[in-house]
């Protein structure tokens, strides 16, 4: 397949997902004619040519996305663990709300 097909099909799925990352399943699920092995293969041939960064094991960024800027460290858990409960405390919650008057400051823990 070619790199700008793979990059169609990655702006395509971006649009639905609004984040820069994609995971393994996601590839799969674009690239349904590779084998296991060679879609590692083309992965790491993508990043090796400056097309996607690695961001840890089974999930990866794509540089040319519009929501490359605006992607965090929050929307890892999610695609790290997708079948998994994704904490979040009743506290922090209500504190990014302005609901209590205590200020929270951005941070999350990934823990695996």
């Amino acid at each position: 397949m070619a790199s700008s097909s793979l990059e169609n099909k990655l702006h395509t799925l971006q649009g639905f997902t609004r984040s820069a990352l994609v995971s393994v399943d996601h590839f799969k699920m674009l690239l349904p004619e590779y084998s296991p092995n060679s879609l590692k293969s083309r992965l790491h041939y993508l990043v090796k040519q400056g097309r996607l960064l690695k961001i840890c094991r089974g999930v990866w960024a794509f540089p040319h996305s519009q929501f490359y800027a605006s992607t965090t460290i929050l929307h890892l858990p999610a695609l790290v663990r997708p079948y998994s409960i994704n904490y979040l405390s009743l506290e922090s919650v209500l504190s990014k709300y302005g609901v209590i008057s205590q200020q929270m400051f951005d941070y999350a823990t990934v823990m695996t």
